[in-house]
């Protein structure tokens, strides 16, 4: 019986020496196995190699539909974007300082 135990004790110490014999090797994130890329091979040789379609097709949104059906929505203002125009200096200052006090001052030459 102590034989039995030390072939045991040999093994599961041969076990934990290497243990990154039994771990996968390292792949980046996002890439898959290699079991993957071969059935993807498989696959892409049996089917003809025209690309799938992605998303919605064209002219299917809503948009697209209310003006190929005739329905004409009404357009929102657009708003402007981006920095605002740069204004002119002022020509004159005016202040007032209540109901009966006012002051007025130019700036032209």
């Amino acid at each position: 019986m102590a034989e039995s135990s030390a072939a045991e004790d040999a093994s599961i110490g041969v076990e934990d020496i290497s243990p990154s014999l039994s771990v996968p090797a390292k792949r980046g994130p996002g890439r898959p196995k290699g079991s993957c890329n071969k059935k993807q091979l498989v696959h892409s040789e049996e089917l003809p190699s025209e690309p799938k379609p992605r998303g919605r097709p064209r002219g299917s949104g809503p948009k697209q539909q209310a003006r190929a059906q005739g329905i004409v929505e009404p357009e929102l203002p657009r708003r402007p974007v981006g920095r605002p125009p740069k204004l002119p200096p002022p020509t004159s200052l005016s202040i007032r300082l209540g109901n009966e006090i006012s002051l007025s001052y130019s700036l032209e030459n």
